[in-house]
């Protein structure tokens, strides 16, 4: 009878798996970091969940002497045009939405622009922001598109960047695992009928 029970609920634990989205966050924090750009060896991918990647240049530094509110202390993805790019990629191993982080630049300047450009697994655009961003605390982002595979940040000033939180696209399933799907859920059906078939009997 257990068997038969187990029977009946397997195919939606099966399909539980397509319908739940999962989340993630990356604050670049749980690991050691310099205060300075010439004294970061570790790349930035070492600080990730190993689904975020970038390909930019920005450093992970400790930031706690910082002077800006807003973050997760003490790391956060650190850039400054002196010694590196003013453009960096979020990169996610798949889509994606629900994406948002925040932004600031350096408190020696009142405000900076920065763009914010989504993508999907195709480079093709998907959204576009064009931001003013403070010098006193990160201001947070919010991507709406979904189907995000990459996040492109241009920025004018020295600043930071952290705190990138994201939920995974449920995946669809294939045809053979729709057919697993409809082949477990007749079984199910059968089952049904059949535990009820022996309930009336003991009835």
């Amino acid at each position: 009878m257990s068997n038969l029970k187990s029977l009946v609920l397997l195919p939606f634990f099966f399909g539980f798996q397509f319908l739940n989205a999962q989340s993630g966050l990356v604050n670049f924090d749980g690991m050691f970091a310099p205060t300075l750009f010439n004294s970061q060896i570790i790349p930035t991918n070492d600080y990730s969940d190993g689904f975020v990647t970038f390909t930019g240049n920005w450093k992970v530094l400790d930031c706690a002497t910082f002077l800006i509110a807003g973050f997760s202390a003490p790391n956060g993805l650190k850039f400054n045009t002196l010694a590196t790019s003013n453009v960096e990629s979020i990169n996610f191993s798949s889509p994606v939405h629900s994406v948002s982080f925040n932004l600031g630049i350096s408190s020696f300047y009142p405000s900076g622009m920065a763009q914010i450009e989504a993508f999907d697994d195709q480079n093709n655009s998907l959204e576009v922001q064009n931001l003013n961003v403070l010098g006193t605390t990160l201001t947070p982002v919010s991507i709406a598109a979904s189907n995000v595979s990459r996040i492109q940040v241009t920025i004018e000033n020295a600043g930071i960047l952290d705190d990138i939180s994201y939920t995974i696209a449920a995946p669809i399933p294939t045809l053979s695992q729709w057919a697993s799907i409809c082949l477990l859920l007749s079984l199910s059906i059968m089952s049904v009928v059949h535990l009820r078939k022996q309930t009336a009997k003991l009835a």
